[in-house]
């Protein structure tokens, strides 16, 4: 491929919240407001420095844009494994040994086709075909990792332009490590990205790794995405340490609160923890979860703009379906847990529609 630059990735950007340029000029992007990353590894956090190590990571965030090159390659560092990732990962080679690399990585899809993740090459960038017949006009995503962090810079191709392109508005999902798409092995294809793309919306995925409901961590996000639809997904980490239901019920309520205030007029959908199985970590006996798909559903009452799902309803309760053996979903999980979801998210959308009308 004889490649020329096309545009800087920072001008492509779709998904981030903020992002900075570092000391080589590549783009640093974040899903999450500067204040939000503040809140995630602060005082009122449970484990606040994994939650800065998610904060880092770049689930849902992409480079959206049309060129007519038949060949693409981008400028791109991936960030190590963090901690928190890099125990998942091994999780899920433990009850499943036959997983291969890449875990995680950037993939691209054309025209809604997908090329699958790679990481980059020896010299730095990462290579795809886009297509056989240079001059064709193509619609390109390049989603970027979900377990780790990455810096962008130029987007190279054998074309003459790549122009930026992205739906007008996003799904905003907030929720844990099931949300920001561990063991999905493809960021394309975690049940976000997929449920994004079925309603033709944009995406900010502000799923976090470990985290529960943290009053706060909204922070001044409203002030960075007016979304669609928003989806909140927690509760499966209760399982895993001694809680208080009274806890819960005050954190829950105090959460979907400020969900609320910052989003007043948007349709919320608000999941009960999803399918999980007891073998390889039994739920803390001090652990209060059995309280916890209550506590949610009485959270999400007190706002009309809410609407809760069953989550045990989105996995069909087979062990095949997580790929780490305990909660979370691989590859097939991801497209049952989304198939699932979408009618409620379509319904939402439609009742909110009809109310605006």
């Amino acid at each position: 491929m004889e490649a020329h630059e096309l545009a800087h990735a920072a001008d492509l950007m779709r998904g981030a919240l903020s992002a900075r340029i570092d000391e080589r000029g590549r783009v640093v992007p974040c899903r999450f407001t500067p204040a939000q990353v503040r809140e995630l590894g602060g005082m009122a956090a449970w484990h606040p420095r994994l939650y800065r190590q998610m904060a880092a990571c770049t689930a849902g965030i992409r480079l959206e844009f049309e060129t007519d090159s038949a060949h693409l390659a981008f400028e791109a560092q991936m960030d190590r494994f963090p901690s928190g990732s890099q125990s998942m990962i091994d999780d899920m080679l433990d009850a499943n040994p036959g997983v291969r690399p890449p875990y995680d990585g950037f993939s691209l899809d054309v025209d809604g086709k997908r090329l699958g993740a790679r990481e980059p090459g020896a010299d730095g960038l990462v290579r795809f075909a886009a297509g056989a017949v240079p001059g064709r006009k193509r619609r390109v995503r390049l989603w970027l990792p979900c377990l780790t962090g990455c810096r962008l810079g130029l987007v190279l191709g054998d074309g003459t332009y790549a122009r930026p392109l992205g739906a007008s508005r996003d799904l905003l999902v907030l929720g844990d490590s099931i949300a920001q798409g561990f063991t999905s092995l493809d960021p394309a294809l975690t049940w976000p990205a997929l449920l994004a793309d079925s309603l033709g919306l944009g995406l900010v995925n502000q799923g976090v790794g470990g985290q529960v409901f943290q009053p706060g961590s909204v922070a001044d996000a409203a002030s960075a995405t007016e979304p669609a639809l928003v989806v909140v997904e927690f509760g499966a980490n209760y399982r895993f340490e001694p809680c208080r239901a009274a806890a819960v019920e005050r954190d829950a309520t105090a959460y979907l609160s400020e969900v609320s205030r910052a989003w007043p007029a948007v349709p919320t959908l608000v999941l009960t923890p999803s399918y999980h199985t007891e073998d390889r970590y039994p739920t803390h006996p001090a652990s209060c979860f059995a309280d916890v798909a209550r506590a949610t559903r009485e959270a999400a009452a007190r706002h009309p703009q809410m609407s809760v799902v069953d989550g045990e309803s989105l996995l069909p309760p087979d062990p095949s379906f997580l790929i780490d053996g305990s909660d979370h979903p691989g590859p097939n999980g991801q497209v049952a847990f989304y198939e699932k979801l979408r009618s409620s998210a379509e319904l939402a959308l439609n009742q909110n529609t009809s109310s605006e009308a």
